[in-house]
């Protein structure tokens, strides 16, 4: 029994030292924090933790459900009132996997089921398919109901490639260079696509390095930038399997970068990474948010999202000087207008 004792006392020490140098540990950058004002901010219980933010308009948030591609809830930007809708699809072709976005009175569904993109109006719930491809895409852009920027496989599946796909007239075109690969084309350039409709930009964020860049919806690179850390090579492992002739991660990587999202010139970038001048047990507690110039490609400054139940922010969106995100299942609401001088 004695023995039995010391050993879990061993254990809880070994692990706290484990968890003590995981907040002490140097990784070569710092932050310029901003105090914001926890009281400011909203709260509105969604019941679910599978919602994702899917647009942000004058006066709702939409929000997507990953369990259920074709459920979308309308919340006011008050946060105070919602309304369950469940979209249609007027061809009937089931829906297994997607995601909603919204833009103004538009509504976008990626299949990735029957990789195709379907529209419809926010005013209404049916969707109608609009983009079918043969070839996968894992991720998309709808710039308007004509136009589309896609992640897609190539070479055989094994790099992935950004393309712009025009319906009319009919056209697709393929940059193999705006992707920059680190010994492999998947893992090694991963990453988010966000769009901001009202300058017609859209930003890539690597995943697991400290690398951004801008392009044009004609696929032009406009900027090129660099996060804070030090992460320019992506710590991944990666193991092929001959016998499915596919590429996997044999270890679990560094994430770098979180979530991300733009809005007025800005990109605000969910950081995984704790700087050297950050308090441990505060960036524990928090989301951290990084903030920089997409016109300049520099940093401004951070600021942090409090996690009142221990939940990491999992998606967000800003908003005129405002931040929706999803926190576990509670909507929030974070004014940001006080943070810029």
């Amino acid at each position: 029994m004695a023995a039995l004792l010391i050993v879990s006392v061993l254990a809880m020490y070994l692990l706290y030292l484990f968890s003590a140098g995981v907040q002490s540990r140097q990784n070569g950058f710092r932050r310029t924090v901003r105090a914001n004002h926890p009281a400011t901010s909203k709260t509105l219980d969604i019941v679910y933790n599978s919602y994702y933010i899917a647009g942000v308009t004058d006066k709702s948030i939409f929000l997507g459900n990953v369990t259920n591609p074709l459920h979308l809830l309308v919340v006011d930007r008050g946060l105070t009132s919602k309304q369950s809708r469940t979209l249609v699809i007027r061809d009937n072709l089931p829906v297994q996997g997607g995601q909603l976005s919204v833009q103004d009175s538009d509504i976008y569904l990626l299949d990735w089921t029957h990789h195709r993109f379907l529209h419809g109006n926010v005013s209404q719930d049916g969707l109608t398919s609009i983009v079918t491809d043969t070839a996968y895409f894992s991720d998309g852009i709808a710039v308007n109901q004509n136009s589309f920027i896609l992640k897609k496989l190539f070479a055989n599946g094994t790099q992935y490639v950004l393309a712009k796909k025009i319906l009319q007239p009919q056209e697709l075109v393929i940059d193999r260079k705006l992707l920059t690969c680190q010994g492999e084309g998947l893992f090694s350039i991963d990453g988010m696509m966000r769009y901001a409709p009202s300058s017609s930009i859209l930003c890539y964020i690597y995943y697991y390095r400290n690398e951004y860049f801008t392009i044009d919806t004609n696929l032009r690179q406009m900027m090129h930038g660099r996060t804070i850390d030090t992460n320019t090579i992506a710590k991944i492992k990666v193991s092929r399997i001959n016998s499915q002739k596919v590429l996997t991660l044999s270890a679990p990587p560094l994430v770098v970068n979180r979530q991300a999202c733009v809005d007025d010139g800005n990109l605000y970038i969910c950081s995984n990474l704790k700087a050297d001048n950050e308090n441990g047990d505060a960036f524990e507690r928090s989301s951290v948010i990084d903030v920089y110039n997409l016109n300049t490609a520099t940093y401004r400054f951070s600021f942090y999202v409090r996690q009142p139940n221990g939940e990491k922010l999992k998606t967000f969106q800003v908003y005129r000087d405002t931040l929706y995100g999803i926190q576990g299942r509670s909507l929030i609401s974070l004014p940001l207008r006080h943070l810029t001088p």
